[in-house]
């Protein structure tokens, strides 16, 4: 046989050896189970945690199988999909009031759980215990009182106190609003989800006051800042989800008390309606959620973002139910 006939040869059972498709992705399920220190159960907020994979910027949800159990102790999954098996992870645990907790797992274990039913997948499980998480109190200003107060027009006035118990300033760089309104208790499914993006220009003030007094304000120049976000419409129990991004840029004097004031319009301007998760080519009405009034929603949730990388957000909670 020639040499160019076995070369010839060689290279066909190269192609017929080898895959011409890539390899299938896999599930993977990675578990995790902690205590908490200190913990306390009567908490309202909850942990937060994220798993970062093979040195990843971008962060998956940890998401929590019950209540955090009066001990502390806690379990949470995450659930994907990928073509290869992740070799190591980041574990960041946030929580009001704490900095936050970070650890590095330095090789993941993941054991064959078979075919998955439904996508014939290959499924893998792991499971870690992180033990014992000593979380470390935050330095970050805490939440005194948050008072609101409803103008003629409709229009609404927060008022946050925070009190920096700290010898330096800190610096506000965010303020994430999260707001409800409750629906019905009625169930239906699978309708698609009406999505309203919505825009206004918001007021922000900042008040600062004396150690230990709320009497004494300096005030502030009022600015705008354009605030963004959406609007999320259930069909079903016409239930609303508001929640908005304001950027900005406040520092809170250290060692004093601080008032920061947001007024929000009576209505959101509506820029944008889609529908999700449904095959409707159709544009909600925007009267699905009252051409953006706000005047309906109960529950509102401030989170507050510093310049501090390390801790978890400034929390405020405001309810009036």
């Amino acid at each position: 046989m020639s040499r160019y006939v076995f070369l010839h040869l060689a290279a066909l059972l190269t192609i017929c050896t080898t895959s011409a498709w890539p390899e299938s992705p896999s599930q993977y399920r990675v578990t995790l189970s902690g205590r908490l220190r200190p913990w306390d159960v009567h908490r309202a907020a909850v942990p937060v945690v994220h798993i970062l994979f093979d040195g990843s910027a971008t962060p998956q949800e940890c998401l929590l199988n019950r209540d955090v159990r009066p001990d502390g102790l806690f379990t949470c999954s995450d659930l994907f999909t990928q073509q290869v098996s992740p070799r190591i992870a980041r574990i960041e645990v946030t929580l009001p009031g704490f900095k936050r907790y970070s650890r590095n797992i330095p090789g993941l274990e993941f054991r064959s759980a078979g075919a998955g039913p439904l996508l014939k997948a290959q499924r893998y499980t792991s499971s870690v215990d992180l033990g014992i998480i000593d979380l470390t109190t935050s330095q970050l200003p805490q939440v005194a009182q948050v008072i609101l107060s409803t103008g003629a027009d409709g229009a609404r006035r927060f008022d946050i106190t925070l009190r920096n118990s700290l010898k330096n300033e800190v610096l506000l760089k965010e303020v994430t609003l999260e707001a409800s309104r409750l629906g019905t208790a009625e169930h239906c499914c699978c309708p698609p989800m009406a999505i309203f993006a919505v825009s206004s220009a918001l007021v922000i003030n900042t008040a600062g006051s004396v150690t230990g007094s709320f009497e004494e304000r300096l005030h502030s120049k009022d600015y705008r800042i354009e605030a963004k976000g959406e609007i999320d419409f259930d069909p079903c129990n016409h239930m609303r989800l508001l929640s908005l991004t304001l950027p900005t840029e406040v520092s809170l004097p250290g060692d004093q008390f601080t008032i920061i004031q947001i007024l929000m319009p009576a209505r959101m301007r509506i820029d944008k309606a889609t529908f999700v998760n449904g095959k409707t080519s159709e544009v909600p009405n925007a009267k699905l959620v009252d051409n953006g009034e706000l005047d309906h929603f109960t529950s509102f949730t401030f989170s507050i973002r510093t310049s501090a990388d390390d801790e978890a957000m400034i929390v405020a909670h405001y309810s009036s139910k």
